[in-house]
């Protein structure tokens, strides 16, 4: 057994065991290159549509990346891709150079908006492990939409031109879907098909319930015969597994009689564009009381504490109350 197997073991058993001391070293590392964005998608937790000027930016330092190095001789896989968006950063290029230099390029998966593609040479992305894109519509004003500030045709030749340029490069296309785009799941499936996509992900919007955004475009538990029916589809027509599908939707039964207008949808998001954000990442102390965890000590950008903020939004108390005994660093 090779030595990140036996890891992947060890890890299995601290979780088996409940050990409060972990005997594993991370099996998945994750850190944010930094918290800026070039664009603002409407169901962004940190901020949506907000456009709230980020008081402190953080850029991550080079000599932290070569901190993780280490701990990715024993790991599956390293996200290099956090609150903001990678290719902002500014020493992108040296970073890449630094993790072909360091092996880091064999696990590293990087996730993009895909409008700042073109402005590097996409051969220094050769060696990742996986390039994903985000890009949830084939309408115009839907994409426009939900990733606002985003070009739509921009970003749809830029898939193209990296598939063409990198045709070696296992690259995903990633899937918000929500209420204005559940009736293209199949067409998605199908553009990522015809441009040689290795695989495509589709996801649920995730949020605070309060968050009007979230609540306009989260799926209905009526929803769900929109997009199982597409499923079928792409199951029938993927019989081969030429390209990988991960369903990550989930229907949680929510139902509130809203019928789904397409229109109607749009212009309620559209309302909420320059709002205050619902939490503030970038003020919002997550506080000992309310969840037992030391993270004083971190390594790298992106937002303070924007990992276990996520965790505790995304779930609420329980995994706060779960992971009270541990101490990360």
């Amino acid at each position: 057994m090779d030595k990140r197997n036996e890891n992947y073991q060890l890890q299995f058993e601290d979780i088996m065991l409940k050990r409060t001391k972990m005997w594993a070293s991370p099996i998945a590392i994750s850190f944010g290159l930094t918290n800026l964005c070039n664009i603002s998608c409407s169901f962004c937790v940190y901020c949506g549509f907000c456009k709230k000027k980020i008081e402190r930016v953080d850029m991550m330092d080079l000599n932290n990346i070569k901190k993780i190095v280490p701990y990715a001789q024993s790991a599956m896989s390293v996200y290099g891709s956090g609150r903001g968006e990678p290719l902002v950063y500014d020493q992108f290029e040296e970073f890449m150079r630094l993790s072909d230099e360091t092996g880091l390029s064999d696990l590293l998966q990087i996730s993009t908006n895909g409008m700042l593609l073109e402005k590097y040479d996409v051969h220094i992305l050769e060696k990742l492990n996986m390039l994903t894109i985000s890009f949830d519509s084939l309408n115009k004003e839907i994409f426009e939409l939900l990733r606002y500030g985003a070009k739509y045709e921009t970003v749809k030749q830029n898939i193209i031109k990296v598939r063409n340029k990198l045709p070696d490069n296992y690259i995903s296309l990633t899937v918000t879907v929500n209420r204005l785009n559940i009736d293209e799941v199949y067409d998605l499936y199908s553009f990522a098909k015809e441009n040689g996509i290795d695989a495509i992900m589709f996801n649920n919007v995730y949020g605070e319930e309060k968050d009007g955004v979230i609540h306009a475009l989260r799926l209905r538990q009526s929803d769900y015969d929109i997009f199982l029916q597409q499923i079928d589809q792409i199951e029938a027509d993927n019989a081969d597994g030429l390209i990988k599908v991960f369903k990550y939707v989930t229907f949680d039964r929510y139902e509130d009689g809203v019928v789904r207008d397409k229109e109607k949808i749009f212009q309620e998001v559209l309302s909420f564009k320059g709002k205050e954000p619902v939490i503030d990442f970038d003020s919002q102390d997550l506080t000992d009381k309310e969840c037992k965890i030391n993270v004083e000590n971190k390594i790298g950008g992106g937002s303070r504490k924007w990992q276990f903020r996520i965790a505790c939004s995304h779930f609420r108390n329980l995994l706060c109350m779960q992971m009270g005994e541990y101490t990360v660093v």
